[in-house]
């Protein structure tokens, strides 16, 4: 234990006083004595630049620090219970979704380590210094003179000796709170809650620790679910997006084939070969994203199919090249089995009859102003989100994309993502993942710098077909 600067006494009141608490003048209008044994005190070093504050005794006695931490822990914390509105605690729980025959569980839908917090004072309105309880003694005891039946809580002040093996054992709600010195008690209520910290690489431990309060709660979790929407027409390969849980059961678009829900892995963009696998074992689909003649070596920067010069095959092949090709041989270093990943076939219903809105959201790539993004594409899509089922479609900005997907979350719009194939750009010249964009599209947004080559091709498209176009210039 760490040597004890006596930073609080009693004055002739019995009131306690903290030494910061006194001036050069005030510090003669009371007289001090001890927590810990009784005796005087006097205050020392009052306003000095080079010291300490603190009390010390008038004579020399041998105090023990370890009483006068004890006492004055719970001297400090029985005061905060009655003086104050609220007696928040916080420790850390796990919520577990109570549907535990779910077939789409996965790791999601427990989460550990979530801040559990109740003010203590709507529970219990009595707090009393040792008092004996199942043959053990408590610090302090926390009950309910309205509701006796309400089990107590015992505080427990632990300077340099922890809770016996037998009091943890008993089954006892018990708070044990770790003391070294007088600043420990000024941390454990820094931000107004007595917490429970979840040990880090930058936290080692807690000096408070809840012992026998329930740390598992069964509740309804909704958590999100990565969706694999096949829709050849739009999106050869088809595209993965996230939804909620609870909207597992219903499909997003109307004019897809089918839908799956994704169990085992996070979105990511490159789990789209995993479902592409999926496709091959289970419904024959061919992709050529899946071939083991479809690849890129160190010397080169896109995959080609590796038999374009010898049997006449496209280099840059489209992905469903592969259903018509007499050469597609599925690449075997990818296969794994159906319980290693997991895919649900979504119901063919829809959770809603709204027409589908599809608006494309584009930008330039250097546009990253999340304030204008969010407040030209409320103005623009507010009242549509509440008559339509809007369907963002988004393009291959970096920034820009990022936007969208931080706006759909928030809105719970479903994003229809495509991807360029720039290795196709460089051998034949043509912004082909446009066409299939403005195909779908209903309206464009976009985010225009006069400069983005791509996106001011696809504003020129959008406008020669007749779309709608609203164009944010910056």
């Amino acid at each position: 234990m760490a040597e004890v600067k006596y930073q609080y006494s009693l004055d002739e009141n019995g009131i306690l006083v903290n030494i910061n608490s006194l001036t050069s003048e005030s510090r003669h209008l009371h007289t001090y004595r001890c927590i810990g044994c009784g005796n005087i005190l006097l205050p020392r070093a009052i306003g000095s630049m080079k010291r300490r504050a603190h009390f010390y005794h008038k004579e020399h006695i041998d105090c023990s620090g370890e009483t006068y931490l004890h006492k004055l822990g719970k001297r400090i914390i029985k005061e905060r219970f009655y003086n104050s509105e609220h007696f928040n605690i916080s420790y850390p729980v796990t919520i577990a979704c109570d549907n535990s025959a779910c077939a789409l569980r996965h790791e999601r839908c427990k989460e550990d380590n979530l801040p559990h917090e109740v003010n203590l004072k709507e529970i219990y309105d009595t707090c009393k210094e040792e008092v004996s309880i199942n043959g053990f003694v408590a610090d302090l005891l926390l009950s309910s003179s309205k509701n006796p039946n309400i089990p107590p809580i015992l505080i427990e002040i632990c300077v340099s000796h922890a809770c016996e093996e037998e009091k943890r054992n008993s089954g006892l709600k018990i708070i044990e709170i770790k003391i070294k010195d007088e600043t420990d008690l000024d941390k454990i209520f820094s931000d107004g809650i007595l917490k429970e910290i979840v040990p880090s690489w930058d936290v080692k431990f807690s000096n408070v620790e809840f012992i026998s309060f329930k740390r598992i709660f069964q509740k309804q979790r909704i958590v999100p679910i990565t969706r694999y929407i096949y829709n050849p027409q739009s999106i050869a390969e088809g595209y993965l997006t996230q939804i909620d849980c609870s909207d597992a059961n219903y499909r997003l678009r109307k004019n897809s084939l089918f839908e799956l829900n994704v169990l085992e892995n996070f979105y990511s963009s490159n789990e789209i070969i995993n479902v592409l696998h999926w496709l091959y074992w289970n419904k024959g689909i061919r992709r050529c994203n899946i071939c083991k003649f479809y690849y890129a070596t160190i010397h080169e920067e896109y995959p080609i199919c590796r038999l374009s010069k010898k049997y006449g095959k496209p280099k840059y092949p489209n992905t469903n090249y592969a259903e018509q090709c007499s050469s597609f041989s599925i690449d075997n270093n990818r296969i794994f089995t159906n319980d290693e990943f997991r895919c649900y076939e979504a119901p063919a219903i829809h959770k809603n009859e709204k027409e589908e809105y599809k608006v494309i959201i584009a930008g330039s790539s250097d546009f990253h102003d999340k304030s204008t993004f969010k407040k030209k594409i409320d103005y623009y899509l507010s009242g549509k989100i509440k008559t339509h089922n809007v369907i963002i479609l988004a393009g291959t900005s970096t920034f820009t994309k990022e936007l969208i997907y931080e706006y759909a979350e928030e809105k719970n719009i479903h994003v229809e993502q495509h991807k360029a194939n720039w290795g196709k750009y460089k051998e034949r010249g043509a912004l082909d993942f446009l066409d299939e964009m403005i195909n779908e599209a209903d309206a464009i947004i976009a985010f225009w710098n006069r400069q983005g080559r791509i996106t001011g091709e696809l504003i020129n498209k959008a406008k020669l077909k007749g779309i709608q176009c609203k164009i944010i210039e910056y």
